[in-house]
């Protein structure tokens, strides 16, 4: 039984939400005119530069560029300037070794994807300085995965987490990418599916059907229309972690400023809809009409906030967001798990449940459901270590 929203009333603290020093800085790299320069100065007035977060720091490049364009003379410009430079090389790097990438997987025959990082600074951005990227990500077809994984090995990449000896076609439906790295410490991100809210066999079928290309230096790669980018990022980031996520505003305002005109909003309610991700797409819609104005029709506000959402989806939405502590680690499994099973199946809690071991077996890339508990346990000692060493 579903039920609707009990209030529209959102408060945007806590959780994955920008902090209020953080609005700020987002406002200085995004707004234009007064409201930029009010953001800027009340941003600079109130942190030190030189002791902002890694997700903040992320934005620089941004903000340098804005501030650039409204004519700002500070001492903190040369610093800025010396950031989007170093963005704009280390980009330019990791697009050429894309590049070798994609060579790789179409000589073998492989359709692939650009990606978050790549995708948007080619698409959306357009400068190579404005979006740091610390690896780039390619999603290729299911069917293809044992072989990409083969060529990728023959390219000197090698696996960062465990992988399976067999690669089953129940790992492959329950996980969603797996990380490789390169001798000089460069990531790739491998992905068969683009959400981790839909792993099932032909979940991404209509992202594949509806792609657009662009062109990676001489070789022709696909990505998400700008209404599929616009729900990848808004889900993307609609979750808490160690690094603040707030990078997921500027990347939404990017899409919505470059491809207005290309929204298709219809698509983009379908397809939250379709996935169950209604929650998030409203929470993250209002945030950005909200604290940036930006132009989302009002009818599709009206939809999502009258959308039905089930107490189960609420409740998914709320671990999403906390910390990413051990029991919070377990039911953000047991929700995926569960997600993906009424996806595909619409099935009853009883097979569920006897499904939820074999499921955690492919996603933690285990070879035995036996492994699971010692897995597990280990898994516990670490981040109990973890915590205690960060109290200390």
């Amino acid at each position: 039984m579903r039920d609707r929203r009990k209030s529209n009333t959102l408060n945007f603290n806590g959780g994955f939400w920008p902090t209020r020093q953080q609005k700020l800085l987002l406002q200085a790299c995004l707004l234009q005119g007064k409201d930029a320069l009010d953001a800027w100065y009340k941003w600079k007035s109130t942190t030190d530069a030189e002791q902002i977060d890694i997700g903040s720091l992320r934005l620089i490049p941004l903000l340098y560029q804005n501030l650039k364009a409204h004519g700002v003379d500070d001492t903190l410009m040369n610093k800025f300037k010396g950031i989007y430079r170093f963005t704009w090389y280390k980009n330019h790097i990791l697009l050429h070794v894309m590049e070798k990438v994609l060579a790789g997987f179409y000589d073998a025959g492989i359709q692939a994807m650009a990606l978050k990082g790549a995708a948007l600074t080619l698409l959306h951005y357009r400068d190579y300085g404005l979006r740091p990227m610390g690896d780039f990500d390619v999603l290729i077809h299911e069917k293809d995965v044992a072989k990409a994984i083969d060529i990728l090995r023959g390219l000197g990449w090698k696996p960062w987490q465990r992988l399976p000896k067999v690669l089953t076609v129940d790992y492959v439906s329950s996980v969603k990418s797996c990380r490789f790295n390169n001798t000089r410490g460069e990531g790739l991100d491998l992905h068969w599916h683009v959400l981790l809210e839909s792993c099932y066999k032909n979940a991404d079928k209509d992202f594949w059907d509806g792609a657009v290309q662009t062109s990676v230096h001489d070789y022709t790669v696909h990505a998400l229309n700008p209404a599929d980018q616009l729900l990848h990022v808004c889900v993307h980031g609609a979750v808490r972690s160690s690094i603040p996520t707030i990078r997921w505003v500027a990347d939404a305002a990017l899409i919505m400023r470059t491809s207005q005109a290309e929204i298709d909003w219809d698509r983009l309610m379908a397809q939250a809809g379709k996935r169950r991700l209604l929650l998030p797409l409203a929470n993250t819609m209002r945030y950005l009409q909200e604290f940036l104005s930006l132009s989302i029709p009002l009818e599709v506000l009206k939809q999502l906030r009258a959308s039905p959402v089930s107490k189960t989806e609420r409740m998914e939405h709320a671990i999403r967001t906390r910390y990413p502590v051990f029991i919070v680690l377990v039911m953000k499994e047991w929700f995926c798990f569960l997600r993906n099973a009424q996806l595909v199946r619409g099935a009853k809690l009883h097979p569920q449940v006897i499904g939820f071991p074999k499921y955690l077996q492919h996603s933690l890339s285990l070879d035995h459901l036996w492994q699971v508990p010692l897995h597990g346990t280990f898994r516990f000692i670490r981040l109990f270590l973890r915590m205690v060493a960060r109290r200390s």
